[in-house]
């Protein structure tokens, strides 16, 4: 058994975020993540994402992304960003480390991998909301000659077969493939309502800078400007797919769809549409069945919790939508979520 005084569980940016604040504590602590290499959840997208996060606002407390790094960088440069903040900080991450089951006995917590058994008295579950591809059941009734992707399993050109292309989900994800795909293939793009654009940049000058400076990005999740944002749900960045859409080179259904049978997709306007290849951008759900802790997730399968405080003492929630602000799941808003989170379990007593 290996024993720590804070298990932070997920080594992306949020779990990174912690450790910065942990290390300069008299804490022992213990980064373990699922996967081999430190960043590999960037390195697995596909192959011409670039963040629409500018480098300023892409960097985790402490240390900068280098500037021989793309304004808008990309998911390699990102992961070897995440690579070097571990190696500058000398953070403790161990790699290969899936928890799989999480136990609370008497005062403390007890994690278990498959290779070892962890017991820490504070824990932080960093490892982000964005688990379980989600794929409506529907789809289930489509034709097996219909190619179905989800958008995280999309890589590239080269994946999609001939013919036309349906893309499910309004998020920034489903656009930039939609851009993508309209290189070679005819391209529909389904929405639950009209997607809203931002520009991603005014007067040649980031739009991350204008949000920034009015505070916009860091605003508590309970003010007016946060309220409105969160009713609109998420804009896509840059103009590039509207302007496609106007030109007709993308063709825009803002329905949800309702059923699925054979070739054939129903929305929820009554309407209806033959396919051959579907990518659904369609996002993910929660998967903490591993956390066998009564009174932590609720019946939805989400974490409970205020500003990141679980119910229980001494465990922890990092890195999630919404958890205090605007950009609290955003990599530029770790720093703010990882020093409360650490200040409040110096604060207590084990």
């Amino acid at each position: 058994m290996t024993n720590v005084d804070v298990l932070v569980i997920g080594g992306g940016q949020a779990g990174l975020g912690a450790g910065y604040y942990l290390k300069d504590t008299k804490k022992s602590f213990l980064i373990v993540d699922a996967a081999p290499r430190t960043g590999d959840s960037w390195r697995q997208r596909w192959d011409t994402l670039e963040l629409f996060t500018p480098r300023p606002f892409a960097a985790l407390p402490g240390l900068k992304v280098p500037s021989k790094y793309h304004y808008y960088p990309t998911k390699d440069e990102i992961a070897d960003y995440f690579e070097l903040y571990v190696d500058t900080f000398g953070l403790p991450v161990k790699h290969s480390s899936e928890v799989i089951k999480l136990e609370k006995k008497d005062n403390s917590y007890v994690a278990y991998t498959k290779n070892e058994i962890i017991n820490a008295s504070q824990v932080i579950i960093a490892n982000g909301p964005y688990q379980n591809p989600f794929i409506p059941e529907t789809a289930s009734k489509l034709s097996a000659k219909i190619f179905q992707l989800h958008s995280s399993e999309y890589k590239n050109l080269s994946q999609m077969p001939g013919g036309d292309v349906l893309i499910v989900g309004g998020g920034n994800s489903g656009a930039q493939i939609a851009i993508e795909l309209a290189q070679e293939h005819s391209v529909t793009l389904a929405t639950s309502g009209r997607p809203w654009f931002l520009p991603a940049s005014i007067a040649g000058i980031s739009l991350y800078w204008y949000i920034y400076l009015t505070r916009i990005l860091s605003a508590k999740k309970n003010t007016r400007v946060s309220r409105y944002v969160r009713g609109r749900g998420d804009g896509i960045i840059g103009k590039e797919l509207q302007k496609m859409i106007k030109k007709g080179s993308v063709e825009l259904i803002p329905n949800r769809i309702v059923d699925c049978s054979g070739s054939s997709v129903t929305f929820e306007n009554g309407t209806q549409k033959e396919v051959s290849n579907i990518i659904w951008a369609t996002g993910f759900t929660p998967s903490y069945n591993w956390v066998n802790i009564d009174g932590v997730v609720d019946d939805k399968g989400h974490p409970m919790h205020q500003d990141g405080l679980s119910p229980l003492a001494g465990l922890y929630w990092l890195g999630l939508p919404w958890q205090t602000a605007l950009n609290s799941a955003l990599i530029n808003g770790i720093s703010k979520d990882a020093k409360f989170i650490v200040d409040h379990l110096l604060m207590i007593k084990n």
